[in-house]
């Protein structure tokens, strides 16, 4: 059986809050985002995250800004340190997929993306090319619902071209 969450935060250690965040949109059709970062854990752990998602949002807070993203697998690495008690080999990795992914990050955080670096509370990506959401429409609509496992609306004649 497969995981299904529909909506996960994720709060940021205090930890994370000098290490910048890289973002990249890829160049294919599919114009995916593609969040990357590098941490420290409590102990002795450090922790290396990619995020591929359809969709990338900045929502600002008084004291934080939390990123939004849609439709988003998160590859997990974590490199603990081999000489702590009960230690193995000292890599742990992880996958899982998230319909809506929240992260909180502390004012002050920058951002890495289309050449430049800024404040994670300042970034503007509509700068690069449209919104930050994908639109289907007509049969590529109704494909993509499939994808999700929905029935399309009652409405649609799919039998029509």
């Amino acid at each position: 059986m497969r995981p299904f969450f529909i909506c996960i935060l994720f709060v940021v250690s205090e930890a994370a809050h000098c290490q910048p965040l890289f973002l990249y949109k890829t160049d294919d059709a599919s114009q995916k985002y593609v969040l990357t970062r590098y941490y420290h854990e409590a102990g002795a752990s450090s922790v290396s995250e990619v995020i591929i998602a359809e969709t990338f949002s900045v929502h600002r807070h008084d004291a934080f800004c939390q990123v939004t993203m849609s439709n988003a697998w998160l590859f997990r690495t974590q490199l603990s340190d081999v000489s702590l008690p009960g230690a193995t080999n000292g890599v742990e990795q992880k996958k899982a997929f998230f319909n809506v992914m929240r992260m909180d990050f502390r004012n002050g955080t920058k951002l890495i993306f289309n050449g430049s670096s800024t404040e994670l509370s300042q970034a503007k990506l509509e700068d690069v090319g449209g919104t930050n959401m994908v639109h289907f429409q007509g049969d590529a609509a109704v494909r993509e619902l499939k994808r999700m496992g929905l029935d399309p609306p009652d409405d649609i004649d799919e039998t029509k071209k």
